[in-house]
């Protein structure tokens, strides 16, 4: 079984951003991430929550509502059924987690 790695990097040199990121340790075509520009916006993360490598969530604090950000790569073609079942249970549950007063936005491909 491989391990997923996941993190919170930030940047300071130059572009003052957020690197949100869950993935296998040992392929690296397979992980997401969500990237947060500025400081300001980076204050406005209320949560994060790698759901696997290739399902991150994080929920900022806006103007007036809360905004939940789902990020996913989908399995490809070529993968088993067994994955894609698995992770499209996944990603049922990530939303089913967002509370429902949330805008959720999903950014996945």
């Amino acid at each position: 079984m491989q391990m997923v790695r996941v993190g919170k990097i930030r940047l300071s040199s130059g572009i003052n951003s957020t690197i949100l990121f869950s993935g296998l340790e040992d392929v690296h075509g397979r992980g997401v991430a969500i990237v947060i520009g500025k400081n300001k916006h980076s204050e406005s993360l209320v949560e994060w929550e790698p759901m696997n490598e290739k399902i991150v969530r994080a929920t900022f604090f806006s103007k007036h509502i809360k905004l939940t950000v789902v990020q996913r790569y989908a399995p490809i073609d070529e993968a088993s059924e067994e994955e894609k079942e698995a992770f499209y249970l996944a990603l049922q549950d990530t939303a089913a987690r967002v509370p429902k007063h949330d805008m959720l936005v999903d950014l996945g491909v």
